[in-house]
């Protein structure tokens, strides 16, 4: 069977140390245009969506699709193994060290190891219009704030799905013909195994264990609607990934979100 993520992401030995990975990925968005950085790096959180508190300082405006009505709701960080359950309300915020394109997939993982066939999720069309740019300073939010429904929500496809696994590159190029129209497109096994095999060995991963639990901020909010860019100052990602690829080369990471029975 398909094994999407079977390249080990994770590495002790470092050429610089971990407790300075933020700071070298917080310095990068004060560079405008950055295609040949190196290392290269991603960062990459999860968000929970929960009701709002008065403390909180952003908070989107959510259209339930069964009654038409809006309501506010406020997106907290999670870690990426955090157990979630069915129906539960995610959203994804990526930031690149460097300039380039955005593609995400996801496939489902079950109970004996074995994998679903893998979806392209982004670029969409009803995600951004299709915009799958990225450039240091600027968050790419999936889906995005404006959007009516701003989140994913957890489907268990079969009895024994146990989780669900992302994939997410950024390449330098586009790459053609992978946009989403209408419904998330089938991807070839065999081709994301190759993007794996080729871009995904090397990528090593932190965790800034202390953002758990905090809420969306005013800085990512405008960030992510293009107000502005995040300034070195503002909260780094929850992982930070960091590759030295060949110039040109795509990165990429992955994931499993787990879900509780």
């Amino acid at each position: 069977m398909f094994a999407l993520f079977a390249i080990t992401l994770f590495s002790q030995t470092e050429d610089t140390p971990r407790g300075l990975w933020n700071t070298e990925f917080q310095k990068n968005r004060a560079t405008s245009e950055n295609t040949g950085g190196q290392p290269r790096m991603l960062g990459v959180t999860l968000w929970r969506m929960r009701a709002p508190r008065a403390t909180d300082q952003a908070r989107i405006i959510i259209h339930e699709p069964d009654t038409g009505n809006t309501r506010e709701m406020t997106p907290e960080r999670i870690s990426a193994d955090s157990r979630l359950y069915p129906d539960d309300r995610v959203r994804l915020t990526i930031e690149s060290a460097v300039s380039g394109y955005l593609y995400v997939a996801s496939c489902e993982l079950y109970a004996d190891g074995s994998r679903g066939t893998p979806y392209l999720l982004f670029p969409s069309r009803r995600i951004l219009g299709g915009s799958n740019r990225m450039k240091p300073g600027m968050v790419v939010e999936l889906p995005e704030p404006s959007n009516r429904r701003p989140y994913f929500t957890l489907k268990r496809g079969r009895a024994d799905h146990v989780s669900e696994s992302l994939i997410v590159l950024v390449s330098g190029q586009p790459i053609p013909g992978l946009i989403v129209d209408q419904q998330p497109v089938a991807l070839q096994p065999a081709q994301v195994e190759r993007w794996i095999k080729d871009w995904g060995a090397g990528v090593k991963m932190i965790q800034m264990e202390g953002s758990v639990g905090q809420s969306w901020t005013a800085a990512e909010k405008a960030a992510a609607s293009g107000a502005a860019r995040l300034q070195p100052g503002d909260p780094a990602p929850q992982r930070i990934y960091r590759a030295t690829p060949a110039s040109g080369q795509p990165i990429v990471i992955a994931l499993d979100l787990k879900l509780v029975k």
